[in-house]
């Protein structure tokens, strides 16, 4: 029994002391629906004037490399953009492919990786083009990226879309 005990506080030493590395390969990852911003009342105590450092708090605490934003409007993603100043973006507006509407967009470190490529694209039968599909109340979107990993070089696409 004695030897047992030793064992086991020998192993608890040793992953406590000891602790294992975590691998290079981990990505953190984070989805985060924001709410819209111009669907709320400006007296409302929920108002994004009011939330904004609140959403930025949760990511830096939670330290994500890649963030997936659903119901950002533009406004909404330049006061993260700017509250956030260690991560690049991408997306577009799903009413006009520019600056319209809400976004899928993706944020991601930008000393950790460097962008390949992204678009985004729309769910329906003309998905280069801000339109509806398939039986859906409004425009959705799909935002994709394909990254490099500044370290090891290796290469991955994300994708993000809200329902």
């Amino acid at each position: 029994m004695k030897t047992i005990c030793i064992v086991i506080s020998l192993l608890i030493l040793s992953v406590v002391c000891f602790p294992q590395q975590t691998n290079s390969d981990e990505i953190k990852v984070m989805t985060f629906n924001i709410r819209c911003g111009s669907c709320e009342k400006p007296e409302d105590v929920n108002n994004w004037k009011n939330r904004k450092f609140l959403a930025a708090k949760v990511i830096k605490e939670n330290d994500p490399d890649l963030i997936g934003l659903q119901e950002a409007e533009k406004f909404q993603i330049d006061n993260l953009d700017s509250l956030l100043q260690n991560y690049n973006w991408v997306g577009a507006g799903r009413d006009d492919g520019k600056n319209g509407g809400e976004f899928t967009a993706i944020f991601y470190k930008k000393d950790k990786f460097s962008e390949e490529e992204s678009s985004t694209f729309w769910l329906s039968e003309t998905p280069d083009v801000p339109s509806k599909g398939w039986d859906a109340a409004l425009n959705r979107t799909v935002t994709y990226i394909k990254l490099k990993d500044n370290v090891s070089g290796k290469e991955f696409y994300l994708f993000n879309t809200h329902f």
